[in-house]
């Protein structure tokens, strides 16, 4: 019941921003319609696929909104979007977008710089930033790793780069934040939101000691976090790697109830919806 409420309220607004009546963001726009191509609701996500696809710079990369083509860490989400509408749509139309956003994926990189003893994680590994000119960090990475797998490039050099990368930004203790582990040897703390989208990019890879930690992580996390992004994802990532939480069908009414009470954004109620969809969800790409 509650998926059916969500894709009845983004039908009607498939270019969504970040908050209720804001501009319409890459983000926000890409969880809509990945969330209404997986119901089949092509036509209506194929209006989100159209809007990114005209937000594409000639590099083949898309930026935050069509009026900020930088920074370009959206890139990877928006292929992810275009290659499962093609998936499930059954046809090319987004070839090209795909094909010039994979190009930009495939040689963006962070900047590294040599190890030292005061930085806990490797910084010789370039991954993904969320930046231009700046170091690899964990989301960004995440969405790249996504996207590449998706196009059925695992086994790229720039996919396996970026896995490692998320495998080594894992806290000892389990657990993600923005990407760093240690500093002048003290540990940082996990966030939930950046342990989600790393393991959901890590889904189907040979479990590590320190997955299964940042599992047990997040499974704990979820229990108190409120706040609806959080939730969602690590749901999904859970999900992902064969975990389930209790009382998810309870606290996904709920959080849908609040969210259309006070007007909140539809950003929020796509990613109800992929949170619904579950292991159909295309964030979880095995």
């Amino acid at each position: 019941m509650v998926l059916h409420d969500v894709l009845e309220t983004i039908q009607r607004q498939p270019l969504i921003g970040y908050g209720s009546n804001w501009k319409p963001a890459s983000e926000p726009t890409c969880y809509a319609a990945l969330l209404l191509s997986a119901a089949g609701e092509y036509a209506s996500a194929a209006l989100g696929g159209e809007w990114l696809a005209e937000c594409q710079a000639n590099d083949g990369s898309v930026g935050v909104r069509r009026e900020e083509p930088e920074p370009r860490w959206p890139t990877g989400l928006a292929v992810l979007t275009w290659l499962t509408l093609q998936e499930h749509a059954g046809h090319r139309r987004y070839a090209a977008p795909i094909e010039r956003g994979l190009r930009w994926i495939l040689q963006a990189k962070g900047k590294t710089q040599p190890r030292n003893p005061q930085t806990g994680h490797d910084p010789t590994l370039a991954a993904w930033p969320w930046a231009e000119g700046t170091h690899s960090w964990v989301e960004p990475t995440a969405m790249q790793v996504l996207a590449l797998r998706r196009a059925r490039l695992s086994d790229s050099e720039r996919c396996r780069t970026g896995i490692a990368v998320l495998q080594d930004r894992q806290l000892e203790s389990g657990g993600l934040n923005y990407g760093n582990t240690t500093v002048l040897g003290q540990e940082l703390r996990p966030h939930v939101v950046p342990t989600a989208l790393a393991l959901l990019a890590l889904a189907g890879e040979p479990s590590l000691p320190r997955t299964t930690r940042s599992l047990d992580y997040l499974e704990t996390a979820l229990t108190t976090q409120p706040a609806v992004m959080s939730r969602c994802l690590g749901l999904l990532a859970l999900t992902a790697h064969g975990r389930t939480a209790t009382d998810t069908q309870a606290w996904l009414s709920s959080a849908f109830a609040a969210t259309v009470t006070r007007n909140d954004s539809a950003f929020k109620l796509a990613l109800i919806g992929h949170a619904a969809l579950g292991e159909s969800s295309p964030l979880v790409v095995r």
